[in-house]
């Protein structure tokens, strides 16, 4: 991501856009490997300095938890950016659509918008051993 569509260098020169970009954690849940990653991570934030991490175990089921976290950060550090965006590590962003589509917002005045996707005619998953079961 630092080197492909989140790079904030290419974004600043190329699409005129500020952006920062920053890799939000848990810790590793891992008891086994826990240990080397949290080293990893603190020698790799050192290099790059944009990870933040709290902790909870870094999970699937956590994810409220990494959301939370976000926003708060964002609130407390970033209060007069204009936008936030979280995406996993297994999604591309493209930066020239995304940063178009942002700044035509902006023009017309867009405030408080938030955007997803609703999966319409999904029915709730009952099973309990599935990690999207809802009750």
């Amino acid at each position: 991501i630092r080197k492909t569509w989140g790079n904030e260098k290419y974004v600043r020169s190329e699409l005129n856009a500020n952006i920062k970009t920053l890799f939000v954690l848990g810790t590793p849940s891992d008891p086994l490997t826990r240990e080397r990653l949290q080293r990893r991570l603190v020698w790799e934030d050192q290099m790059y300095n944009d990870i933040i991490q709290q902790g909870f175990a870094d999970s699937f089921y956590n994810l409220t938890l990494k959301f939370l976290l976000q926003f708060s950060w964002a609130n407390s550090f970033c209060p007069h950016a204009k936008f936030l965006m979280t995406a996993d590590d297994d999604i591309f962003i493209h930066m020239p659509n995304l940063i178009e589509y942002l700044q035509s917002l902006e023009r017309i005045g867009v405030q408080d918008f938030w955007i997803g996707r609703v999966h319409r005619g999904a029915p709730p998953v009952r099973d309990k051993s599935s990690k999207y079961y809802v009750s």
